[in-house]
């Protein structure tokens, strides 16, 4: 950030502001460029993120445009939610019902508030083929409402009845929408015709049942989770040519006084495609195989070690392997991790590590016991390979996240 100041410096205001007064004039002042303007809004929109959010500004070549009708075409722009609010009043022979946009009470002039629920804050949002129009309107005489499943199908003189509707607005919900179930029902009653909105699957209570939908439910999560390859800062494995490293995620990546990050990255929350393999995180210990000890636990070695399993191993919640004259005790984690198989970012290796058997100088070994490394690029002469993986980069991650472009 930077903040320059003296005459003649240029301004970029406030998007609903006016100049400010000086003496009754309007203080002169020289309008920022268009990139001061859009790195402002930037800038702004930023800072009304959570503080808890973290992510990535990705710099593209195409225009944004190409990139947001791709993000809409694969189904991933993030639909923002707006409430919509139903309230009732007593009328002839029942009540009549309105639903208000935009708010979430709207128990004013009379009405009673019964209830609102989150529609799609813009049709667009979303393809037009998964799209759940419903068309409201108003009878000037008595100010009953009208409900209909199309995008403008509630305006004009309703035959059955001779009535006449004056259009007050149109929300949308999705096909694919997994909320609350709700009805909208009608009563013919002449002048007095009427619809109803009520949490059911059939409408009732005088009103002829129309047709139904659900309620938009905000049930999103990131498809990206935040990772990172940490390196012990004092454990008695490894060395500094070849130190302890270990996959870690989430709040794990934090900095300690044990741990340092040496790499960030992300992979995915869910798989995107059948390719994908799912990858989780694990942490144990490790035995010589004797029959000299008395038992499993005796011959247990104290210091900890870690490495991550693929696909199927990651179903069970403990492991056992061997390696050489080692027996390895498994305690899986429950991360759901994902790893794309066609990633372009840093190529990363777990190794297998005995010091003894390394081809290079290695300085201060203080234990001469087995573990598993990360290194990137490729294992060291003399360790064993365990599985090297393409963390995601740029475009990986372009592939994988939701468009907001919609800032409220």
């Amino acid at each position: 950030q930077a903040l320059l100041v003296g005459t003649g410096v240029q301004l970029v205001l406030p998007d609903s502001s006016r100049l400010s007064m000086e003496d009754g004039s309007e203080v002169e002042a020289t309008r920022g460029t268009e990139h001061l303007l859009q790195a402002q809004r930037l800038s702004r929109w930023l800072r009304k993120l959570p503080d808890t959010h973290r992510g990535w500004i990705v710099v593209v070549d195409e225009a944004l445009s190409v990139w947001q009708q791709r993000f809409v075409q694969t189904g991933r722009r993030f639909p923002l939610l707006s409430p919509a609010c139903i309230s009732k009043v007593a009328a002839a022979n029942g009540f009549k019902y309105r639903i208000t946009p935009g708010t979430k009470w709207c128990g004013d002039g009379g009405w009673s508030h019964l209830d609102f629920f989150p529609v799609l804050r813009s049709g667009t949002n979303i393809p037009a083929d998964k799209r759940v129009p419903i068309c409201i309107s108003y009878n000037r005489n008595g100010y009953y409402y009208r409900f209909e499943n199309s995008v403008r199908g509630c305006v004009g003189k309703h035959k059955p009845t001779g009535t006449q509707w004056t259009h007050a607005q149109t929300i949308y919900t999705s096909r694919d929408a997994n909320g609350t179930a709700y009805c909208v029902g009608m009563k013919e009653a002449g002048e007095h015709t009427r619809w109803t909105v009520q949490k059911a699957q059939v409408c009732a209570d005088g009103f002829r049942h129309s047709f139904g939908f659900r309620a938009m439910h905000n049930d999103y999560t990131s498809p990206l989770v935040p990772c990172c390859i940490l390196v012990a800062l004092n454990s008695q494995l490894g060395s500094k040519e070849t130190p302890l490293q270990r996959f870690a995620a989430g709040k794990e990546c934090e900095t300690s006084t044990e741990w340092r990050v040496v790499y960030k990255l992300v992979l995915l929350s869910r798989p995107i495609d059948a390719e994908h393999h799912r990858v989780c995180i694990a942490a144990g210990s490790s035995a010589k195989v004797t029959s000299e000890a008395n038992s499993e636990s005796d011959a247990r070695d104290p210091h900890q070690v870690f490495r991550v399993f693929y696909d199927a191993a990651c179903d069970k919640k403990s492991l056992v392997t061997f390696e050489g004259e080692r027996k390895f005790f498994w305690d899986i984690g429950t991360e759901k991790l994902f790893l794309p198989h066609t990633a372009t970012g840093i190529h990363l290796c777990l190794c297998h590590v005995v010091m003894s058997k390394l081809k290079t100088s290695q300085e201060s070994v203080k234990k001469d016991l087995p573990f598993y490394t990360w290194v990137e690029s490729k294992c060291p002469k003399g360790a064993k390979k365990e599985l090297c993986f393409n963390t995601m980069g740029p475009a990986d991650v372009l592939n994988a996240v939701h468009l907001v472009d919609e800032v409220v």
